[in-house]
């Protein structure tokens, strides 16, 4: 057993590593533990994932190349979101905006595999001009795989304005709250933003309940899957008490 600080250490060389698999398990170690870095810390941590996947998210681009291999293609998606999300590369995530907006006048401008990378990390530092485009796009298309796309890109706006109003669309008329719920979920698995999907579900769960399917309130507590305190769990234990029992598998997700 060694000590966080050791382990820290001791993997960092290896994110320079062209072995997808050795780089996705380095993030997967170090998504675990953002949730605990206190609020303080977070600058910090940001800048040193950037530097330990910066360089190589670069590199690998946005775009697949001919010829490139495998690897490199696979991690791609998987590297560019979590270097604009936990290493907030501001940088990336512009450029991943005018790829986004190229997306919406020609869908063929980004490879299929990393659309959904693409739309996310452009949304995380993305103004509201960019959300509303997303948005009149959402109510012209009729290709429902581009409309999950976009739902869950407005759940991954950082701002906390339009992180509201893209809560605030599952309440509206204006979608189908059975594809717009997809911007809960989004923002559910985030570490740092879970709390708030969790929060608008319970001011909203009697509105919620009514608009969506017989029993899909049971999944309700999957909102609250990144919340990981005691002060969290007693909250959720609460206000699901008397309302899980009645809806189907309900129970067994509150307790998982």
């Amino acid at each position: 057993t060694i000590g966080l600080a050791q382990a820290l250490r001791t993997i960092q060389p290896h994110a320079a590593s062209a072995n997808r698999h050795v780089v996705q398990s380095l993030m997967t170690v170090l998504a675990g533990i953002r949730p605990i870095v206190p609020e303080a810390l977070r600058a910090g941590e940001a800048r040193w994932f950037r530097k330990m996947f910066g360089r190589q998210a670069r590199r690998l681009g946005l775009s697949p190349r001919p010829g490139e291999s495998e690897d490199a293609r696979q991690l791609r998606p998987a590297l560019l979101r979590f270097v604009t999300d936990a290493g907030d590369d501001r940088r990336l995530g512009a450029k991943a905006a005018v790829l986004a907006k190229r997306w919406l006048r020609d869908r063929n401008a980004v490879d299929g595999s990393m659309v959904a990378t693409v739309l996310e990390s452009a949304a995380r530092h993305g103004n509201r001009e960019l959300f509303e485009l997303f948005r009149t796009e959402l109510a012209k298309s009729e290709d429902r795989r581009d409309r999950r796309y976009l739902f869950r890109a407005l759940g991954s706006f950082q701002d906390p304005a339009l992180t509201q109003a893209a809560l605030d669309l599952l309440l509206s008329t204006e979608f189908d709250i059975r594809e717009s719920a997809q911007i809960a979920w989004k923002l559910s698995e985030d570490p740092r933003r879970g709390q708030l999907a969790y929060q608008f579900m319970k001011h909203n769960f009697d509105a919620l309940v009514t608009l969506l399917p017989r029993d899909a309130a049971a999944r309700f507590p999957g909102w609250g899957a990144q919340l990981c305190d005691a002060v969290s769990r007693d909250d959720m234990e609460a206000f699901f008490r008397d309302r899980i029992a009645k809806y189907t598998g309900g129970p067994r997700n509150l307790a998982q």
